[in-house]
């Protein structure tokens, strides 16, 4: 069946190889998943879904980020309240008591500081204070990764996000993390082990 859907789409396209290419890259993704809102596909291939498969019309946005980052980490969410309202969603999972020991929470404030942290409705951005990047070196940060961990509110023990930072990213550009939160930032905090005098937290 497959190469017979080939054979006709070629035929369709004249038969030109790039225009065959173009076209199924540029061919919508779709996204199934079961009851639980475990994900059991996600392209834009054509492929026959399960009879307990379900499916939404998800935003591009909510794409984007399975295309970025794939299934593994996301499960789709169903709204309590709102009949057929479904959202991709990050899974939590449970950090160890030996990492959260030595983690702290980055602090909501609006003044700036060594390291500050913004929570946008769809990413997470990292940067550098003015003054400390303009008296810093690369030789002087011993860590060559900064770990944020993005978890419930006060509850450092449950996990939604892992976000690594590179410091030599840090010395020259603002670092980004893609992530829907919607209206979920005000629900969420930052953790960190912290290496640097200051760090803030602005919501956004």
């Amino acid at each position: 069946m497959p190469n017979k859907k080939f054979k006709e789409l070629k035929e369709k396209l004249g038969g030109d190889v790039a225009s065959i290419m173009k076209y199924k890259a540029e061919l919508p993704y779709k996204i199934y998943f079961d009851d639980q809102g475990n994900i059991t596909y996600f392209g834009n291939s054509d492929v026959t879904p399960e009879d307990t498969w379900l499916t939404h019309d998800f935003t591009q946005d909510q794409l984007d980020v399975l295309k970025k980052h794939g299934t593994r980490k996301y499960f789709i969410h169903k709204d309590k309240i709102i009949d057929n309202l479904y959202s991709v969603q990050p899974r939590t999972y449970e950090l160890t008591k030996r990492v959260v020991l030595h983690l702290e929470e980055i602090d909501i404030s609006n003044e700036e500081s060594d390291i500050n942290c913004e929570l946008h409705k769809d990413k997470i951005k990292i940067y550098l204070g003015e003054k400390i990047k303009n008296n810093i070196g690369k030789s002087s940060i011993s860590a060559k990764t900064l770990y944020f961990y993005l978890t419930a509110k006060k509850d450092p023990h449950w996990l939604f996000e892992t976000i690594e930072v590179p410091t030599d990213q840090l010395l020259h550009d603002d670092f980004a993390f893609d992530i829907q939160l919607e209206d979920r930032k005000e629900s969420l905090s930052l953790y960190t082990k912290k290496i640097f005098d200051s760090y803030t937290l602005k919501i956004l």
